[in-house]
């Protein structure tokens, strides 16, 4: 396949008009993603079209395959991934790559420059396009893997700790999928400010990247062989929890629940058990709690220090020894991420799964 050229502007060039891709043509398990040539998108003004060295594979992209994920289940227009509803449809929400070429109205300076970049969809593939508000430039010394494997889930985590929560020194915080990546950085950044983490995983192998950061074993939850509101309350000394940041919805979210102390605030981040949860709502209004949902996507869409807060990473990583980890997990060809999807599905994944592109 001859190479694409970098250029200026919205034509393709003619040397290369298709590329690798992995799709997504008809909802289901993963097998329905299959390896097919499709055109090279077209940077449209102000966005870049990336040559994709590694793409990640997310939470959200196992429930877009199979159509549950929330912006399917809702209508939500506004969101990139409503574009689901329209197969067929190659999925990958972050990548890390080399800009290529640029849409109108971009700086010339772009050109050529590696990216992370969260194109939301698209990413599963060999070039995609993403606006400029979403394109961030990580420093040299950040391996492809970490700019792919981290943006969407340290933002996420900022984002909850600081805007939604506003966790405080000595407030304990129950973070049920802390053995995702998201978990991971919500245990990290709590720890650093200060709070007491307790966290739950599904089994002792699932929960190695905790242990290598330092959570102590005691602060560890086991969902396949502990019931987790007796353990919580158990390690709380009876006390509960202040805040509740759940990533798996369903039962888990509505079982959590009688954990967190009157006055608390629970957010919702994620939806791994592919339902939607039934909640008591009248509890809420007896224990004067705080349920909230939380969206990226808001503000990668809104926020203007999205760029600024991912350097905190960067420099964070960059530290020595590093005060941040990013838990980069197996490999898989572009054309395998039908492999990939079943790994998660099946959890035998651990840390970020990854896909080699180029």
């Amino acid at each position: 396949m001859d190479m694409i050229h970098s250029q200026v502007g919205n034509a393709v060039p003619h040397a290369q008009t298709t590329m690798r891709a992995v799709q997504l043509q008809q909802y289901g398990g993963p097998e329905v993603l299959l390896p097919v040539h499709v055109p090279v998108p077209v940077p449209q003004a102000g966005e870049v079209l990336i040559r994709v060295r590694v793409a990640a594979v997310n939470p959200s992209d196992l429930n877009l395959r199979a159509g549950r994920h929330t912006v399917q289940r809702h209508g939500l227009s506004h969101h990139p991934a409503s574009r689901a509803s329209q197969l067929p449809i190659t999925l990958g929400m972050e990548v890390c790559g080399d800009v290529v070429a640029l849409g109108e109205q971009v700086p010339e300076e772009w050109l050529g420059r590696r990216v992370a970049a969260i194109p939301m969809v698209g990413g599963y593939a060999e070039y995609v396009v993403c606006p400029l508000q979403r394109v961030f430039f990580p420093p040299a010394a950040i391996t492809d893997q970490q700019a792919a494997a981290s943006a969407i889930a340290f933002l996420s985590a900022y984002y909850m700790l600081h805007d939604r929560v506003a966790l405080q020194p000595g407030e304990t915080v129950l973070i049920t999928a802390a053995s995702g990546t998201t978990g991971n950085f919500l245990v990290q950044l709590a720890q650093h400010k200060g709070a007491h983490v307790l966290a739950v995983a599904s089994r002792p192998e699932k929960a190695r990247w905790l242990q290598e950061i330092g959570l102590p074993t005691r602060d560890i939850v086991y969902r396949d062989s502990e019931d987790v509101m007796a353990a919580v309350w158990a390690r709380t000394n009876d006390t509960g929890v202040d805040v509740l940041l759940d990533g798996i919805g369903g039962l888990s979210l509505a079982k959590s629940i009688p954990v967190v102390k009157p006055e608390g605030r629970i957010v919702l981040y994620g939806n791994l058990a592919g339902v939607p949860a039934t909640l008591d709502a009248t509890r809420l209004i007896a224990a004067h709690q705080i349920l909230s949902g939380f969206s990226l996507y808001t503000y990668l869409s809104k926020a203007d220090d999205v760029g600024r807060n991912l350097q905190i990473l960067w420099d964070a990583l960059l530290q020595q020894p590093p005060q941040l980890y990013v838990p980069t997990g197996q490999w898989f060809p572009l054309e395998e991420a039908a492999r990939a999807h079943l790994a998660m599905q099946e959890r035998r994944s651990t840390g970020k799964t990854l896909l080699r592109v180029s």
